[in-house]
């Protein structure tokens, strides 16, 4: 019976979607200062073509300005302040004016009068994103009264509407929240998603956090920084975010879409590296493990009179750096999988191969050389294994199988090869 009815109100439906993105700067940070809000009135079509002749309207005042050709306003407000679009063929839409710049798309809803017998009463509709999908648990509010309803599959509410209601608020976890006035009984409500971005650093060094994990706190809603330290992670706004790698002391940020965040993390000297949050993982999280090897200056003074390509000064790598190189060599062997064969084996597995790290520095780039060798046959040969590691294997004996040296400055590698 939903979906009967949630055909015949698409049929009196408009397409047309109207958002809009307000920026706003305040001229200074008290309260109630007055400040000029800027901001442009888009088509929520794919172009987002700037819509002209918009009402943009200070709630509660006769104070009304009209966007130019560009889509684009200008008014007076201060923060707490209302604003009220309005354009032909769209419904009216209400924005709180933010103590911050404020970057905000919020994508109309479109009212219709539906009429029929078997019509259900109050107010009904679809919630869609912006990919025209349904979208379920969708919360649609009806304000004052609060009388609410959460989407099912098929995106379809059904809210009790009381005398005095005047306006519908839509929320969802992942998606900006909405506000318009009621004006029908039938909607088609447009959703976008609320995008938080960042980065992730070091307070080490203010390097980038290769791999840390970015998660709404209490869900699986969760992310990872890229190579720069970069992430983004669709939430509302106000989410508790856990941002934490292995090794750093995790942190706790609340989210906010306005401007890209900056996390820095400290080092953990209680997490030697161990333990990861579960969360969902868009790239490969690198992490040092028991077979990894940081060796000291005397190893790489000994090692420079054996190998010519180890030019420079030493370097005394980070743990980040560290895992940097060890993510670069990963992605590269991964890259060379189908034509790297070490004794008949298709691919290098580097699970199973001990792995000493040297840095040194030559014309102001950071390098780090990575020898790898394979742990059984060295465990089998000697007492301690994990002593013997601490010293670098010069030497190119049949156990050798991959030496590289990565430029942590440009992500490439200066020398690549796998022994004999």
């Amino acid at each position: 019976m939903a979906r009967k009815y949630y055909n015949r109100a698409l049929l009196l439906l408009m397409v047309w979607v109207t958002g809009f993105t307000v920026a706003a700067q305040s001229a200074s940070q008290g309260a109630s200062t007055r400040m000029i809000v800027t901001g442009v009135v888009v088509n929520a079509s794919e172009m987002k073509e700037p819509v002209v002749g918009a009402q943009v309207r200070l709630k509660g005042t006769d104070k009304v300005v009209i966007t130019d050709l560009d889509g684009r306003f200008k008014i007076e407000a201060q923060l707490g302040d209302t604003l009220s679009v309005k354009h032909i063929g769209c419904d009216e839409l209400e924005v709180a004016v933010d103590a911050q710049q404020l970057r905000i798309s919020i994508y109309n809803f479109v009212s219709g009068l539906c009429c029929g017998d078997n019509l259900p009463r109050g107010v009904f509709g679809i919630v869609r994103s912006e990919d025209k999908k349904p979208l379920q648990g969708v919360t649609v509010t009806a304000l004052p009264s609060g009388n609410c309803d959460i989407t099912n599959s098929i995106g379809y509410f059904n809210i009790t509407k009381k005398d005095g209601d005047k306006s519908l608020r839509i929320e969802h976890p992942a998606y900006k929240t909405i506000q318009g006035r009621i004006n029908g009984n039938c909607y088609e409500i447009w959703l976008e998603r609320n995008i938080v971005t960042g980065v992730v650093l070091s307070a080490e060094d203010g390097e980038p956090v290769i791999g840390a994990h970015i998660c709404a706190k209490g869900t699986k809603n969760g992310t990872a920084s890229d190579f720069d330290g970069k992430f983004s992670i669709s939430v509302t706004d106000g989410t508790v975010l856990t941002v934490s790698f292995p090794g750093l002391k995790p942190q706790d940020i609340v989210a906010d879409s306005r401007q890209p965040m900056k996390v820095v993390l400290e080092n953990d000297e209680n997490d030697p590296f161990t333990g990861l949050i579960s969360c969902p993982q868009p790239i490969s999280v690198i992490r040092m493990d028991s077979l990894d090897f940081v060796l000291p200056e005397s190893e790489f003074l000994i090692a420079q009179q054996h190998i010519d390509i180890l030019k420079g000064d030493y370097y005394k790598l980070k743990n980040i750096e560290i895992c940097r190189a060890k993510y670069l060599l990963n992605r590269e062997i991964d890259k060379r999988k189908n034509n790297v064969s070490i004794y008949g084996n298709p691919a290098l597995d580097l699970s199973s191969y001990a792995r000493q790290y040297l840095g040194f520095k030559h014309n102001g780039h950071r390098l780090v050389f990575i020898n790898l060798t394979e742990k059984n046959i060295w465990s089998d040969g000697f007492d301690d294994f994990d002593k013997h590691l601490k010293t670098l294997i010069i030497r190119d004996a049949p156990q050798l199988n991959v030496r590289a040296i990565i430029d942590l400055d440009t992500e490439g590698f200066v020398y690549f090869s796998l022994g004999y």
